[in-house]
């Protein structure tokens, strides 16, 4: 039994996901949210100061003038200083080559101003339009989680992965993030997500989870509008070579469904902010198909399994938390206990997961009824169905 794709979800599908066949998808990296609402204020307060309040719009548009229109600008000033007795000659007998002489050497120090004011804007709206640089395809057909970002290939096979794949896709907060093997502490850094780290945030969530940051307590009613748990839920069925093709094609035919007019508009007036213009796009398939028969070549054969990695928390030391992420290495894995080939590979961990977060805990990530049936929740938690009161 699956849980049913409910609208949010399906919009949320639609958003971020797209059908490259049908045995691969692509999810496109969505981030920064919070980041580029700092910048939208920062830019609105610019543009208001600059260029609309009274008391500096005038600086700025005479700043802009001496800049890129120095002959308009002084050609301004030569009028209210002219000899109107005497054409050619200021009230001060100064010709109109002189007087332009003078307002260059009197105001050249401030050209600097009006680039400031242009390169200022610009930073800002580049900040905002930067468009997103990753994309993800999950390959169900050989078993793989794949991207290419900075010229570089990066791939996951599945059946090297030491603990279940939920484990490496983590639903913390509102956020769904992913890291594609080989892991490189090198370099990265959460605030960054340099390489092979992608991020997916739910914008339905937004305001719920902002709302949470600002309470002492969590309410449940907050909990129901975060669709990333349902996403990862997605993720994983999708790869389950024993989904059955009915939750396959119903997963397929809503990424490539028709959208909704308010759900055009939505997308139309956000999408700019988590994703930029538009995403970046991966190479060509002949391209990537030539690299991942490379890699079942070559690299395949030689990997015994892989590592598993997790979001520092408070118990961990100022630098790993710096860091964000940690990797637990393939020895690490192995002193738990977990080998490989990985017996219950799309099953959720039980009670514990890698994966936790200050205000939802472990929702998500471990079995709970963002994956997993009441009724089945209930068998495993050893209780009794309880009865419907008449």
């Amino acid at each position: 039994m699956f849980h049913p794709i409910n609208k949010r979800l399906q919009a949320a599908l639609r958003r971020c996901v797209v059908k490259i066949d049908e045995n691969t998808i692509e999810l496109k990296e969505r981030k920064g949210i919070f980041f580029k609402l700092a910048f939208i204020i920062i830019t609105i307060a610019s543009v208001y100061i600059d260029f609309i309040d009274p008391t500096y719009r005038r600086n700025t548009w005479e700043s802009l003038q001496f800049t890129f229109q120095p002959e308009t600008r002084f050609q301004k000033e030569w009028l209210s200083a002219a000899d109107i007795t005497r054409p050619g000659y200021t009230r001060h007998g100064r010709t109109k080559e002189e007087y332009f002489a003078g307002m260059w050497n009197r105001h050249k120090h401030e050209v600097w101003k009006g680039y400031y004011y242009v390169g200022k804007c610009l930073l800002l709206f580049f900040i905002l339009l930067r468009p997103a640089k990753k994309r993800v395809r999950f390959d169900r057909k050989n078993g793989i989680v794949y991207t290419y970002v900075g010229k570089k290939f990066y791939i996951t096979e599945l059946n090297k992965l030491m603990r279940p794949f939920p484990e490496y896709i983590s639903a913390v907060n509102a956020t769904l993030f992913i890291w594609v093997h080989p892991y490189r502490n090198k370099g990265t850094g959460t605030p960054c997500f340099r390489g092979p780290k992608i991020a997916v945030i739910d914008r339905s969530a937004w305001l719920p989870m902002l709302g949470i940051t600002l309470l002492p307590f969590l309410k449940e009613e907050f909990v129901k509008f975060n669709t990333v748990p349902y996403l990862k839920k997605v993720l994983v069925d999708f790869m389950n070579p024993e989904t059955p093709q009915e939750r396959i094609d119903e997963i397929l035919n809503t990424i490539s469904g028709r959208k909704g007019i308010f759900e055009w508009i939505f997308n139309l007036m956000f999408n700019w902010i988590e994703g930029g213009l538009y995403c970046n796009k991966l190479p060509k398939q002949a391209f990537l198909e030539e690299k991942i028969h490379h890699y079942f070549k070559e690299e395949s054969p030689k990997i015994e399994g892989l590592p598993s990695f997790r979001h520092a928390i408070d118990f961990d030391s100022l630098r790993e938390q710096i860091k964000g992420n940690l990797i637990i290495s393939v020895e690490e894995n192995r002193q738990m206990g977990y080998r490989v080939p990985c017996p219950n590979l799309f099953e959720y961990p039980r009670d514990f997961s890698l994966h936790a977060s200050r205000l939802l805990g472990s929702r998500g990530n471990i079995q709970d009824e963002t994956n997993t049936p009441p009724e089945e929740l209930e068998k495993l938690r050893g209780k009794k169905k309880r009865k419907k009161r008449k």
